[in-house]
């Protein structure tokens, strides 16, 4: 079978080949695999990364609230994307999967996310690890009430403990080893939040800012972050 190539303008000075799912910029060598992505590697791809936002899911809900809708996943299990955190730091990502619900909260206004499960390596400036996946660091913490309003983290509550500290929160399909995601993460310390702000104290850490609408579900690189794809099944 002969492999599909295709030439993608990225922009005035990149260009990228699409080969067999890969997204590889011109001239840069395609790895042999995620686990063999190292940091110097990840500088190869940072023509392409950009603060755009990615598109993980597609689909139409009629009410998010009630969870009634359909969806399609877009980056499948398996999707590679590559990044620079807001801090400087390369790393990578591979999604292995979702939550069954979305999570939703309501401040001002109604917010929904789909949760993301992924494994991740962030590397220091001399290519050794500086923090990799699993469970993350959750800001939020004993009082899931602001004002009189609920916080919503895990969909249907399936543990009555959740509605009293989100750090309880967890996802039995969570594959072992992943780490999630709610609105922010920041893949420098491996925190993640439904909040901008702590107690006055701005979580500006955050690399990611991860959105649902009744269409599109997208990760938003956010703080002077860069992202780019670099594989889909």
């Amino acid at each position: 079978m002969k492999a599909f190539v295709t030439f993608i303008a990225v922009s005035v000075f990149s260009v990228s080949v699409l080969l067999g799912g890969w997204i590889i910029p011109y001239g840069v060598q395609r790895p042999a695999s995620y686990e063999a992505i190292d940091r110097e590697t990840v500088t190869e791809f940072e023509t392409n990364m950009s603060n755009g936002p990615i598109t993980y899911r597609s689909g139409h809900y009629t009410s998010l609230k009630d969870y009634s809708g359909e969806f399609t996943d877009i980056l499948k299990p398996g999707s590679i994307i590559l990044y620079k955190t807001n801090a400087g730091n390369y790393g990578k990502m591979m999604i292995t999967g979702y939550a069954y619900y979305h999570a939703w909260s309501k401040v001002s206004s109604y917010k929904f996310c789909d949760v993301p499960f992924y494994v991740f390596t962030t590397f220091s400036e001399d290519g050794s690890i500086l923090v990799s996946g699993g469970f993350p660091v959750i800001l939020d913490g004993e009082v899931r009430v602001v004002g009189k309003t609920l916080l919503y983290g895990i969909g249907p509550l399936r543990n009555f403990f959740w509605m009293l500290d989100l750090r309880q929160a967890d996802y039995p399909e969570r594959p072992e080893g992943s780490c999630f995601m709610w609105f922010n993460f920041d893949f420098d310390t491996k925190q993640t939040g439904f909040f901008k702000n702590y107690n006055g104290v701005e979580f500006s850490g955050s690399d990611v800012y991860n959105e649902k609408s009744e269409t599109k579900s997208r990760f938003f690189p956010s703080n002077g972050a860069i992202f780019t794809l670099i594989y889909k099944p």
